[in-house]
């Protein structure tokens, strides 16, 4: 039943995209206007606070049970990060977005949502320096959507934030999309799909 709902829902997401790209000329020729649409659709909802999710594992958690070694849902399992900021979580009206942003190429959402990520991210400790690291797109899923979301995002902020946007990593094998797997089959989907390059990181955050 659960495969069905997210079947649905997931279909229904896309449906509302791909209404949405009818409009792609007038977004492609009249760029500012879409810019007013976006600041006119978004005021009735709230970026999350700090205290809203788990800055551990993402999760969504009630007022005053934020610990930092985590919540009931990711306390006993190992991280891979130090730290989670998020806008909110993929619901209404936020998901619709994300989609069109991905599927019906809306790429200018990736302005408002780099905005206001970067004042969401906390500061870096005074003695690192910060840099962005978007996770890269296969060459041929970029080919197809003709731009990586992530990277278009990680340049907003790093204007924002005056960090620098340095690849870090590379794609070496391309993989489904995760919306046409099972929760339970994502990770291994995508595992082996991405390897570092030989940097030097001591001293930054990432």
């Amino acid at each position: 039943m659960s495969l069905v709902t997210e079947g649905r829902e997931h279909f229904q997401a896309v449906s509302r995209a791909i209404a949405q790209f009818g409009a792609g000329v007038g977004r492609e020729l009249f760029p500012d206007a879409v810019e007013r649409s976006i600041e006119n659709t978004v005021p009735p909802w709230q970026i999350d606070s700090a205290g809203a999710y788990c800055t551990r594992c993402g999760e969504s958690i009630g007022p005053y049970t934020a610990r930092e070694t985590g919540c009931l849902a990711c306390a006993s399992r190992p991280i891979a990060w130090d730290r989670i900021v998020r806008l909110g979580p993929y619901r209404t009206p936020l998901s619709n977005w994300i989609v069109a942003m991905k599927f019906a190429r809306t790429w200018r959402w990736t302005n408002w949502m780099g905005q206001h990520l970067a004042k969401a991210i906390p500061p870096s400790n005074e003695d690192r320096h910060t840099a962005l690291c978007p996770v890269p797109m296969h060459w041929r899923r970029r080919t197809t959507r003709g731009y990586n979301q992530a990277e278009l995002m990680a340049r907003v902020i790093s204007v924002g934030r005056g960090w620098p946007t340095v690849r870090l990593l590379k794609r070496v094998r391309n993989t489904r999309p995760q919306t046409a797997v099972i929760l339970s089959a994502r990770a291994a989907n995508v595992r082996g799909s991405l390897a570092a390059r030989p940097f030097n990181l001591a001293g930054w955050d990432i």
